[in-house]
């Protein structure tokens, strides 16, 4: 930004896409240097945060890449997820969903097996 070069010729001369370099200076636009830093772990969204999310693209006629660089999400995916889940299932569908295996079922409980 500070030598006033293109996206492309910067991703030319480090061999990486434009996209990726004007993903950066989005994220960087939006949230300032945190919008560069790695994340670490997995988030959890609420069902308001999450329709809150489909409105603004809705409402601004944002691109899945510019919501996703707005609200510091990681895929565009994400966002097509959340719109299929609404529109399948109503605001439930929206809903965070635990993760991971069920517990196990206590086994003084079960029959033994001969």
């Amino acid at each position: 930004m500070e030598h006033h070069r293109s996206a492309n010729s910067i991703a030319e001369e480090y061999g990486i896409s434009s996209s990726l370099i004007e993903d950066w200076l989005l994220a960087h636009k939006h949230l300032g240097a945190l919008g560069l830093l790695p994340r670490r772990g997995k988030r959890n969204f609420s069902s308001s945060f999450k329709l809150n999310v489909l409105q603004v693209v809705r409402e601004e006629n944002l691109s899945l890449r510019e919501a996703r660089i707005r609200f510091d999400l990681s895929s565009d995916a994400m966002i097509l997820g959340w719109r299929k889940k609404l529109d399948k299932f109503g605001l439930v569908g929206l809903e965070p969903r635990a993760k991971g295996r069920k517990p196990m079922i206590n086994k003084e409980n079960q029959p033994h097996k001969r």
